[in-house]
């Protein structure tokens, strides 16, 4: 056990070996203040990122041996642990077998955790910022702890995605679009998040980057090593790090903003106190969405102009509609291949990040990259 405990931390884990996983486990947790809270008998739910049924090779998902290695460390302090999700689409027990079998997270049973298959709804008031009343999984209500394993990703929209994004995770799959259609402005969206952070506050964040997912994320980017495991007991300052590791400032991440403004988490990496060197394990050079802070614009020129929107790939295109399914203002018409109705699109990106083809690109349009340069 460290003397000292920190806000968060940052260690290297070069890759998925158990030893190694564990080993950065231990480490990272130790600077943290430990796992001595988990007693006997406590009920532990892992909130992964299950975003599909994505092999482990594509870092869309936090790698199935991450989940397997804290759960052995869980169990044997004498927990009971489930691992879950509710990925986009249906959130039904045969829906979830499909996604974990394609995630190859099967396997992650032998460690003696559970996956879950629980797929009752609850409603809640939580009186937060901008959500007042949502639909949530009611796996979570039966943890004694809920610990948030995230992945390092680029976001179309979001322009990153990691812990705090991860626990939107806790809404059922097919009611998410719903959410992009009720807080279209971004900072009703990013303060939404944060209401979730708040009302299933997890005990601690764990960010997955040994692997990150660079360019067309959160589900058809690029692998990139890293090398690092994050931990914290904050979402929000586990999020600072990861930004810190891949050259994103985090006032640019709406949500993260949204946090620091509420006194929820600092404005900076610099502001907290960090075990281990981020420098070190930074790369600098990782491939990141255009970005932009808004979601809405006032002036329909401007947003023509400027504002990123997701664009068909043909060649990449198999009119599997899944795109259409996702699009929460019901903008895309098949025909066969979707059309985008440039009006009614919010620029959410549910079609771009649900597209299983990688046929859906978040791009600037080229006045915009030209104003940037």
């Amino acid at each position: 056990m460290q003397n000292k405990i920190y806000d968060a931390a940052v260690v290297p884990c070069a890759d998925y070996a158990e030893e190694n996983i564990r080993k950065a486990i231990e480490e990272a947790t130790s600077a943290i203040g430990g796992l001595d809270f988990i007693k006997p008998g406590d009920k532990v739910v892992i909130k992964s990122n299950i975003l599909g049924a994505k092999a482990p090779e594509t870092a869309a998902t936090t790698h199935p041996m991450m989940l397997y290695t804290l759960s052995k460390m869980l169990i044997e302090r004498g927990a009971s642990v489930v691992i879950g999700d509710s990925p986009g689409g249906v959130f039904t027990s045969a829906y979830l077998s499909g996604i974990y079998r394609g995630a190859k997270l099967l396997d992650v049973e032998k460690s003696g955790a559970k996956l879950n298959y629980n797929t009752e709804v609850k409603e809640a008031q939580i009186n937060g910022k901008s959500a007042k009343e949502i639909s949530y999984t009611a796996y979570l209500d039966d943890a004694d702890y809920i610990i948030n394993f995230a992945k390092l990703k680029t976001h179309g929209m979001l322009l990153y995605t990691g812990a705090t994004k991860n626990m939107f995770g806790i809404i059922p799959g097919l009611t998410k679009p719903d959410y992009h259609y009720r807080f279209p402005k971004a900072e009703d969206f990013a303060n939404m998040l944060v209401d979730l952070n708040e009302f299933k506050k997890p005990t601690i964040s764990f960010i997955d980057a040994v692997m990150g997912m660079e360019g067309n994320g959160p589900n058809n980017g690029d692998p990139r090593h890293i090398g690092a495991l994050i931990a914290s007991k904050s979402p929000y300052h586990a999020d600072l790090i990861a930004t810190a590791l891949i050259g994103i400032d985090p006032q640019r991440v709406i949500y993260l903003k949204a946090a620091a403004e509420r006194g929820l988490a600092k404005k900076d990496v610099s502001e907290i106190e960090v075990y281990g060197d981020i420098r070190a394990l930074a790369v600098p050079d990782f491939k990141k969405m255009p970005g932009e802070t808004d979601t809405h614009f006032k002036s329909k020129f401007r947003e023509r102009v400027f504002s990123r929107r997701p664009v068909l790939i043909p060649s990449l295109c198999r009119e599997c509609g899944r795109c259409a399914e996702f699009c929460p203002q019901d903008a895309i018409k098949l025909n066969p291949k979707p059309k985008i109705d440039r009006k009614n699109c919010i620029r959410c990106f549910c079609c771009q990040e649900f597209c299983p083809f990688n046929a859906l690109v978040a791009k600037q349009p080229w006045l915009a990259k030209l104003v940037s340069r």
